[in-house]
C-alpha cells in the first residue's frame, strides 16, 4: 500500500536511534493544512521514562468502559503497526491507516507539508483519524521524550508523568533532572498534572499546572496483594477510596492503575467506582508488559529495556513466582543498549542457560557481560528471532539443567519473537 511504503521510507528513530527531533513547527504546518484534528477532542498526555504503556491503556479502557469515543495513540507496537492507533481499544484498519498516510504523502509532494520523520507522520495520521472517527477523548502517549515530542501539539487537560529514570540519556539528558524538564515540558497552566512516584534523588521544580496529585501525596496506595492473575489494590484519590482487581502483576502496574484511574477522574470531574474499574480493566492486555505465559517450564515475558525496568521485573518476579533456583534467561537488546545497565539489575537471578537473541546489540556483549553475573550458567549459541519459540520448547527436555522457568526480555522486540504471529495484539483479549 502507497501510504505504508511511503511511511517505512521515512527517517525512524526506532531504526536510527541517531536521528535528533525536528522543531514543532513541522507537525503544526501539517496538523494546520489537515485541519487542525488534534483540537477536536480532548486528551491525556501520558509522558515518562516507564509504564506509559500500561497507563495509556487503562485509562483508554476505563474511557471507554463509561461510554466515551476514545482513541489510544501509543509507541511503539509490539507486533502490528496499527496497535499504534486504537479506537475504543481496537486497532484500526490497515486501509484506513494506508489512506491516511497516503494523505499525507500527497500533501508533502504539493508542499502543503514539510519533511517529516516516521513518528511524526504516524502522529499526524492518528490524530487525523481521530477526528475523522468522531473520538471524544484521546489517550495520548509521549515518544522519546515531551517538549520536543511531535505529541507536543495537543492542549492536554491532563498530564500524566509515571517515572523518569536513565534511557534515552543521550537524547535529553544528560542527568534525570534533564530528561524531567523534558518530558514535563508539555505541562500548561491550564492542565492538571497527575504524578508518579519519582526518584528521591532528583530535585526539580514541577511546573505551574492547574493542579498537582502526587502518588504517596494527594493519590495513596494503602494496600496491594498478589493474586492468581494480577493483583487486588486499595487506595484513594480527592474523588474518594476503592478497592480494584487489575490484571497485571507488580508494583508498576499498580501505580499505573492508580495513575490512571486519577487521569480519567480528573478530566471528567467524577469519581470511578471500582465495580466499573473492574469490568473495564478485566480482558485488558499491555503488550510488552509482564506476563505469566504458563507452560512447563513456566514462561515469563517482560519488554524491560532499561535499569529501572529491570529492577521493577525483577521484584516483580519474585512477588509473583517467588524465589525460583534455575532460570533459562533469554536476552535481545536493540542497538544503543548497554548489556551491563540490565543485567545487573537482574544480576541476584539464578540464571543457569543464557540464550542470546540476535536483534541489535552483538550478542558477544551480552555474554561478555552475563559472563560476570553467572559465571557458571550455560551459555548457548545465539539465535535469531525466528527461532525462538523452538528453542523455548526445548526447555522442557532439558533434565539436565532443571530449568523452572524461562524469562524472555530486554526490549519489545525481543518479546514480539515470543507473542507474535497471528495479526495485531489488541488491548482486550
Amino acid at each position: 500500500m502507497l501510504g505504508l511504503e511511503w511511511l517505512a521510507s521515512l527517517p525512524n528513530f526506532e531504526a536510527d536511534r541517531s536521528l535528533g527531533f525536528l522543531p514543532l513547527s513541522g507537525i503544526k504546518r501539517t496538523l494546520a493544512a489537515l485541519g487542525d484534528p488534534e483540537k477536536t477532542f480532548r486528551a491525556i498526555h501520558v509522558v515518562g521514562t516507564n509504564g506509559k504503556g500500561s497507563v495509556s491503556a487503562m485509562a483508554a479502557a476505563l474511557l471507554a468502559n463509561l461510554g466515551y469515543r476514545v482513541g489510544l495513540y501509543r509507541s511503539p507496537h509490539l507486533c502490528h503497526l496499527s496497535e499504534r492507533i486504537t479506537i475504543n481499544l481496537e486497532p484500526v484498519e490497515e486501509e484506513l491507516l494506508s489512506d491516511e498516510l497516503t494523505q499525507l504523502a500527497r500533501m508533502q509532494v504539493a508542499g502543503l507539508a514539510p519533511v517529516m520523520t516516521h513518528f511524526e507522520a504516524l502522529t499526524a495520521a492518528a490524530f487525523s483519524i481521530f477526528a475523522g472517527e468522531g473520538v471524544e477523548v484521546a489517550v495520548v502517549e509521549a515518544g522519546m521524550g515531551g517538549f520536543r515530542d511531535a505529541t507536543n501539539v495537543l492542549d492536554a487537560e491532563v498530564v500524566v508523568l509515571t517515572s523518569i529514570g536513565h534511557d534515552h540519556l543521550a537524547e535529553i539528558g544528560p542527568t534525570l533532572g534533564d530528561v524531567a524538564r523534558e518530558k514535563l515540558g508539555v505541562v500548561t497552566k491550564a492542565a492538571a498534572v497527575i504524578c508518579g512516584e519519582l526518584p528521591r534523588s532528583l530535585n526539580i521544580q514541577l511546573p505551574e499546572c492547574r493542579d498537582l496529585l502526587r502518588v504517596g501525596k494527594e493519590v495513596t496506595v494503602s494496600s496491594r496483594r498478589e493474586g492468581v492473575g494480577g493483583q487486588l489494590i486499595t487506595f484513594a484519590t480527592p474523588f474518594g477510596a476503592r478497592e480494584v482487581f487489575i490484571p497485571f502483576h507488580g508494583w508498576p502496574a499498580a501505580q499505573g492503575a492508580v495513575l490512571a484511574h486519577s487521569a480519567v477522574e480528573t478530566l471528567l470531574g467524577v469519581g470511578v467506582a471500582g465495580e466499573t474499574a473492574d469490568a473495564a480493566l478485566a480482558g485488558i492486555r499491555v503488550p510488552g508488559g509482564f506476563e505469566v505465559l504458563g507452560g512447563s517450564p513456566v514462561v515469563v515475558s517482560d519488554s524491560a529495556h532499561n535499569r529501572e525496568a529491570a529492577a521493577a521485573l525483577r521484584k516483580t518476579l519474585g512477588e509473583v513466582l517467588g524465589e525460583l533456583t534455575s532460570i533459562a534467561l533469554v536476552v535481545g537488546l536493540t542497538a544503543g543498549r548497554e548489556p551491563r545497565e540490565i543485567l545487573s539489575e537482574l544480576s541476584g537471578l539464578k540464571v543457569s542457560v543464557l540464550l542470546p537473541l540476535d536483534i541489535g546489540v552483538a550478542t558477544e556483549s551480552v555474554v561478555q557481560a552475563a559472563r560476570e553475573y553467572w559465571p557458571e550458567a550455560e551459555i548457548l549459541d545465539a539465535i535469531t528471532p525466528q527461532g525462538l519459540r523452538g528453542a523455548i520448547a526445548g526447555f522442557g527436555d532439558r533434565s539436565s539443567t532443571g530449568v523452572d522457568a524461562v524469562l524472555v526480555t530486554g526490549s519489545n522486540r525481543a518479546v514480539a519473537a515470543l507473542l507474535c504471529g497471528n495479526g495485531p495484539v489488541r488491548l482486550v483479549g
